[in-house]
């Protein structure tokens, strides 16, 4: 074939070519192929088609952005169930037996208001008329009548009242140590003490005897051990307060300062703090992410916690990080001592 031959029969099969894709272009926009196309050509879609593409065809909508139910309740969970685990052994305690509350008894109605108008008082650093409000409940009337919360309220009072006077801590254990004497001080309208100390450390006895697993009146009976350097004394209320309800987190601080600073348990003040500050991260936690409460487990463990709960937000937050400094400084002590002992350096 000749050079102009072969030209003629290129030219028919360009123009052949040419004719075949200008048909499938034809057919390909006809049957809305446009993706197709892009596709063929090496071009993106531009970010604006994008939703537009979204809303055109529900197709690719409910594949793509659609989730089912299951989905999105998992969604909606995620965190909680985290919060859940992390927090695991503080709400274990938070929902442990309350033994306290399966044993407690109401005061007389007669009383109520007093003691209510006591407690506001104190609340309100009026403990000179909180006094007058205890004492006007309480005259006329044995201490067994009362419930054991009148008895911590009583005590709490007196013992403001010591603060505010300058007393001197007692050097030894007075009148209302044993039992016995601290029965009889219930079935008598007075007391033979003269101190608020000692009105103090009897209230909280009688609190004890009214209902032996009032876990606020142990803490503050083993504070007053503490103070007077009975350290046993005031571990065995600590223990005894944990063993009635493990759920109140004051007395895992407590315990925890009790090891620290005067038995020198240190490995068991660090479990006590850690343990603490699990319990304040947790209310800090559902501060800062009230969806929390949207979990039943959690919500029933912030309500029961909801009396013993900070004043503030702020009391709260200073607290979790006074803890952790206390933490942090007896983690430091425990690294220089085992060093100590296998004779390391640093």
């Amino acid at each position: 074939m000749t050079y102009k031959g072969k030209l003629h029969t290129n030219q028919r099969s360009t123009a052949s070519g040419k004719l075949r894709l200008m048909a499938w272009m034809l057919c390909s926009l006809w049957l809305g192929g446009c993706a197709t196309m892009n596709s063929m050509l090496g071009s993106e879609p531009s970010p604006d088609d994008a939703p537009e593409r979204a809303q055109v065809s529900p197709l690719t909508n409910d594949s793509q952005l659609a989730q089912t139910p299951a989905e999105q309740a998992t969604k909606e969970n995620v965190a909680a169930e985290e919060a859940s685990a992390k927090y695991a052994a503080v709400l274990a305690r938070i929902g442990a037996t309350n033994l306290f509350e399966q044993n407690k008894r109401s005061n007389k109605s007669s009383d109520k208001q007093l003691l209510t108008m006591a407690l506001d008082a104190l609340q309100n650093n009026q403990a000179i008329e909180a006094k007058s409000y205890i004492e006007q409940a309480m005259k006329g009337a044995p201490r067994a009548s009362f419930s054991s919360n009148a008895h911590v309220l009583a005590g709490d009072i007196y013992f403001k009242l010591w603060q505010l006077s300058g007393e001197d801590i007692p050097s030894k254990p007075d009148a209302s140590v044993s039992d016995g004497q601290a029965l009889n001080a219930m079935k008598n309208t007075t007391t033979n003490s003269a101190t608020n100390w000692s009105l103090a450390r009897e209230h909280f006895d009688a609190a004890l005897i009214v209902n032996t697993h009032n876990y606020k009146a142990a803490n503050r009976r083993a504070k007053l051990h503490r103070m007077q350097g009975e350290f046993a004394q005031a571990l065995a209320l600590y223990n005894q307060a944990i063993a009635s309800y493990p759920g109140y987190f004051v007395s895992y601080r407590n315990r925890g300062l009790l090891q620290d600073l005067y038995l020198g348990n240190k490995v068991d003040a660090l479990q006590d703090y850690s343990l603490y500050i699990s319990y304040l991260d947790f209310n800090v936690a559902l501060i800062d992410d009230p969806d929390l409460l949207q979990n039943s487990q959690l919500f029933a463990a912030s309500s029961a916690q909801a009396s013993h709960a900070f004043a503030d937000e702020s009391a709260l937050r200073q607290e979790l990080k006074k803890l952790k400094g206390w933490r942090v400084d007896l983690q430091r002590q425990l690294k220089a001592k085992d060093l100590a002992f296998t004779g390391e350096t640093k």
